[in-house]
């Protein structure tokens, strides 16, 4: 597929966020039939959505791209810090974000903008 398609929603900085994210992106995903990605997709964008809540504390926005059968996930928020990797204990419940973005997506990043932060990633579609 080569036509470019894009989708977007705005979360409020609530913990009920990350689960409207992924059912947000479940509803895309499956509609342009890609349901071979959706587990990945729903896996780092819970991971990025729930980092962006906690560490933002701001509105979120989430835009999802397919172009060349190449997914696209871009999530938006108010904070300029970038994420870090940490080395989280075995016992720790946070700490494996960015972990999660290597081992499920084919590229991931991070992009500074004026009054906050893009972190986005790649998986085929």
């Amino acid at each position: 597929m080569n036509e470019a398609r894009q989708e977007s929603t705005k979360l409020r900085a609530h913990a009920s966020s990350a689960r409207a994210a992924r059912r947000f992106l479940r509803e895309v995903l499956e509609e342009w039939r890609c349901d071979q990605a959706l587990e990945a997709v729903l896996l780092a964008a819970n991971e990025v959505v729930t980092n962006a809540i906690i560490h933002a504390q701001s509105e979120v926005e989430v835009v999802v791209r397919l172009r060349s059968r190449v997914i696209r996930i871009e999530v938006f928020d108010g904070e300029a810090r970038l994420p870090a990797p940490r080395d989280a204990p075995d016992d720790s419940l946070g700490g494996r974000g960015l972990k999660v973005l290597d081992s499920v997506a084919s590229r991931w990043g991070v992009d500074s903008l004026p009054g906050g932060k893009r972190v986005w990633f790649e998986v085929p579609g």
